[in-house]
């Protein structure tokens, strides 16, 4: 390496270690897992190349071309929404030299990328952007290596990523419970939590005496999802019934669905929620002694 270039590398290196202090770093954690977040710089000594921005998801597109006809028919929002594809894309970072106080082949650069290559290829993970602290994504992983673009340039990693297409809020999860002994719509509304075996843990009340609708329009939530639904104080030979409707379908959707388990965690595939303001409607037909929750997350695009 002549003078120059080594001048010029040791800017570079200088840059990158002393000038950056961590910004717009991505924090990950396994997903099911408690504990600390991994931050990308503090705990891989990891710069982002340019500020870290998550592709949106694509637009799940249907049109149909009708013979005789010019153009084509779009068909993209026949159940009163559209659909999204999964987030992919890759952010690229600079793996700064001088990050490893220790001395030793733990700060080689084979070292490093094997550790990065254990914790993220091919695994699921949660993950915040520090310019984005109230969202986080929950998908799957990997490494690459990224050629350096010229001669004393700093390597380089790449994490790709595939993504669910909605960012959720942290400790993002409300219910609705319709109390044992109450029959109607209305119910307590309360924060949930989500153990790391997929219970639910009912948490602080938020308010009482509202309808789903009310609940989801006070949370602001924009995801398209399929609610969670458990029952309890039903015996083994009652079922609660959930009548569900929604006139956004070209012809009103209308289905009915049972819960025979009791305390058990519920999901229809049929039941599919957009936005409060869209024109469904859930009504619940259960034993006069149990208690009926509806569970949901908080998200957006």
């Amino acid at each position: 390496m002549d003078g120059k270039a080594s001048i010029k590398n040791k800017e570079r290196q200088l840059m990158a270690s002393v000038y950056y202090e961590g910004e717009h770093s991505l924090n990950f954690i396994p997903e099911g897992e408690s504990g600390d977040w991994k931050n990308t710089w503090e705990e891989w000594g990891l710069a982002p190349t340019s500020r870290p921005v998550i592709s949106l998801p694509e637009p799940v597109s249907n049109y149909v071309e009708i013979p005789g006809t010019s153009g084509s028919h779009d068909l993209t929002d026949q159940f009163g929404y559209p659909a999204y594809g999964m987030r992919q894309g890759s952010i690229e970072f600079m793996m700064v030299p001088e990050f490893s106080s220790v001395a030793s082949k733990n700060s080689k650069w084979n070292y490093r990328y094997a550790n990065l290559a254990n914790y993220f290829h091919g695994r699921k993970l949660l993950m915040y952007l520090d310019d984005d602290t109230n969202y986080y994504y929950s998908g799957r992983w990997s490494v690459s290596w990224s050629s350096p673009s010229g001669k004393g340039e700093l390597s380089r990693v790449m994490l790709n990523y595939t993504l669910d297409p909605w960012k959720y809020v942290k400790e993002g999860w409300r219910g609705l419970v319709i109390p044992s002994g109450k029959i109607g719509r209305t119910g307590n509304y309360y924060k949930y939590t989500r153990g790391s075996n997929g219970e639910f843990i009912r948490g602080d009340q938020i308010s009482t005496n509202k309808t789903l609708k009310e609940a989801m329009a006070d949370s602001v939530t924009y995801m398209t999802q399929s609610p969670y639904f458990r029952v309890t104080g039903m015996s083994s030979t009652q079922q609660c019934v959930i009548n569900y409707s929604n006139s956004d379908f070209t012809n009103t959707l209308s289905v009915s669905n049972v819960i025979n388990t009791n305390n058990e965690i519920t999901r229809f595939p049929s039941i599919i929620i957009r936005q409060a303001d869209d024109n469904w409607d859930i009504n619940i037909e259960k034993p006069t002694y149990a208690a009926f929750e509806i569970m949901f997350r908080l998200g957006r695009l």
